[in-house]
C-alpha cells in the first residue's frame, strides 16, 4: 500500500515536472541560438572594423581627405545595412521563440485535458 502511494506520488510529480522540462529545453535551445547569433555578429563586426581601419589608414597615409570621407561614408552605410539585417534576424529569432512557447503551452493544455 505504501509502495503504491509512492508510485502514485512519483507519477504525479513527473506529470507536474514534464511541462517545466519542456519549457526549460525550449529556453536552453533558444539561448544557444541567440549565443551563436551573437558570436557570429561579433565576428562579422570585428572583421568589418579591421577592414575599415586598414582602408582608413591607407587613405590617411596618402593624405587623401576625400578618400577618408568616402571610406567613412562607406563604413556608415555598411554598418547601417548590417544593423538592419541584425534587427531582422533578431525579430525572426523572437518570432520563433514566440511560436515555440505557443506550441509548448498548447501541448501542456492538451495534456491537462487528457489528465
Amino acid at each position: 500500500m505504501f509502495q503504491d502511494w509512492i508510485r502514485q506520488a512519483n507519477g504525479q510529480q513527473q506529470d507536474v515536472l514534464k511541462p517545466l522540462a519542456q519549457i526549460n529545453t525550449m529556453l536552453l535551445d533558444n539561448v544557444a541560438k541567440l549565443s551563436k547569433y551573437q558570436i557570429d555578429a561579433l565576428d562579422t563586426y570585428t572583421q568589418s572594423q579591421i577592414e575599415y581601419a586598414k582602408k582608413l589608414n591607407d587613405a590617411a597615409a596618402k593624405g587623401d581627405t576625400a578618400m577618408v570621407g568616402q571610406v567613412q561614408m562607406s563604413q556608415m552605410a555598411d554598418l547601417n545595412k548590417r544593423f538592419m539585417q541584425d534587427c531582422k534576424s533578431f525579430l525572426e529569432l523572437n518570432e520563433g521563440l514566440r511560436k515555440e512557447f505557443s506550441q509548448v503551452f498548447a501541448n501542456i493544455a492538451k495534456e491537462e485535458v487528457k489528465g
